[in-house]
């Protein structure tokens, strides 16, 4: 396949995902009530439940490169982080690490919180970087990208070069319902090697019509996902959207009563 599509947007298929989110929120609710660090929200539940897809579905994972598909060795997500909802801040992209082997729900929202926290450090030594390459002539920064990329296709980039690079990671979040934006799509990146982009819309109250007929409205929180289709076929990426659902709609199945989660205590299968 990598020889028929050659490149990630040649080859991307895009897929929404709705959730039921109205049972999460409550939990959510008496979780935050009842801990006393960092709060969680729904990204933090997605952010969790990719740690289960990338173990059960390591498919996911992969990417290719110079007409090769390799199996990525250290799993990461990359975010953009805004400093508030003024048009005017700053932005910034920070690479997180998948949640640990039993870690707990707890002390993954930390460590993420902590990680967001540093975001403005790490985005100022990455600009000082591209400063000093844009003050060359045009032509030459031309040739080094062009020099970077044949190295790239064989898979020899030092790893100090990619390692806090935010488009080397598995996957790529977009929280643009923190936006209000709806029905968002977005494109995958031709450079580095991330092969899947999921964009976060804004929550949607719909009326949900149950198996008995009746009727109500609920709280659906849709994800739109972008997939590079020479990485995994159909049915695995149904299996792993089945599962971040398992996340988003029940956590109390995940992780157990809120109070519970919330004091660093969750469910061994979680």
């Amino acid at each position: 396949m990598p020889y028929v599509m050659r490149g990630r947007n040649e080859s991307a298929v895009y897929v929404e995902t709705r959730f039921d989110v109205s049972r999460a929120r409550k939990w959510l609710w008496a979780y935050n009530r009842a801990g006393g660090g960092e709060p969680c929200t729904f990204l933090h539940l997605f952010l969790y439940g990719l740690r289960s897809v990338h173990r059960e579905y390591p498919e996911l994972d992969r990417f290719v490169s110079g007409r090769t598909i390799y199996q990525r060795i250290v799993p990461s997500i990359s975010l953009v982080v805004k400093e508030s909802l003024d048009a005017h801040s700053p932005s910034y992209t920070v690479k997180l690490p998948l949640a640990d082997a039993g870690e707990a729900l707890a002390a993954y929202s930390k460590r993420i919180a902590e990680i967001i926290r540093n975001a403005r450090e790490h985005q100022e030594r990455t600009e000082r970087e591209m400063t000093l390459l844009l003050r060359l002539p045009g032509w030459l920064v031309r040739v080094v990208m062009w020099l970077r990329d044949r190295v790239d296709e064989v898979n020899l980039l030092p790893f100090a070069l990619i390692r806090d690079d935010p488009l080397y990671t598995s996957i790529f979040v977009a929280n643009l319902g923190s936006l209000g934006l709806p029905d968002t799509y977005h494109h995958l990146y031709e450079y580095g090697t991330c092969s899947v982009f999921a964009v976060i819309a804004a929550l949607q109250k719909t009326p949900v019509t149950d198996w008995d007929g009746t009727s109500e409205i609920r709280e659906i929180l849709p994800v739109r996902w972008t997939i590079d289709d020479r990485v995994a076929d159909g049915f695995t990426c149904a299996a792993a959207f089945r599962l971040v659902q398992e996340y988003m709609e029940d956590p109390a199945k995940a992780f157990g009563a809120p109070e519970e989660a919330a004091r660093g205590k969750q469910p061994v299968t979680a």
